[in-house]
């Protein structure tokens, strides 16, 4: 089942609202799009849990834009897969406030547990980049999500936690977070 479905209201022999429905009975985390010259129909279309309604024409910024916005709630949904402990563990990437390096582990931190690795940092920086992590220090990676402030040399996250940031990533990690937060507004 494809991921992203984009439909007309008006079709030959189903219309694309009962289709719609259908579609997310069968693939729940599909993302239906309705692309038509039909407004009066908007919302019937969001009963059918239309991800957009968007009318024709639209542009090629608009759909875009769109898509851009469909990719930033697929990563909210992002889960890891953890073995620790005997055990696996399902985390969502959100709940993830940081990541650190201690010893021979590697320590995910959310805001309830803490899950001991053996997964590098550096595995965990390039699995993490394109989902709002960045890598502050040599031993942390911390999620954007969880940013409440920053100076020299530190990093703040809730619960009066402080990350020690590098002099020489502080600049790069402000730009990256800058433009973290302009695609969180759109």
């Amino acid at each position: 089942m494809p991921d992203i479905i984009f439909l007309d209201i008006e079709m030959q022999e189903l219309d694309g609202i009962t289709l719609g429905k259908e579609i997310h009975n069968l693939s729940p985390d599909s993302y239906v799009i309705f692309l038509t010259a039909h407004p009066e129909y908007a919302v019937r279309g969001y009963e059918a849990r239309a991800f957009r309604y968007l009318l024709k024409p639209s542009s090629e910024e608009v759909i875009a834009n769109v898509l851009l916005e469909v990719n930033q709630e697929r990563c909210k949904k992002k889960k890891l897969l953890l073995q620790c402990d005997g055990k696996e563990h399902v985390i969502p990437l959100k709940d993830i406030m940081y990541i650190g390096a201690e010893d021979k582990y590697t320590v995910l931190y959310t805001r309830k547990h803490r899950y001991i690795e053996r997964i590098s940092l550096n595995e965990y920086e390039k699995l993490l980049v394109d989902y709002g992590f960045y890598r502050v220090h040599r031993k942390y990676i911390v999620n954007f999500a969880y940013h409440k402030g920053m100076e020299k040399g530190k990093v703040y996250l809730p619960d009066d936690i402080s990350i020690p940031i590098s002099r020489r990533r502080e600049k790069e990690y402000h730009k990256a977070l800058l433009q973290y937060l302009e695609k969180e507004l759109i």
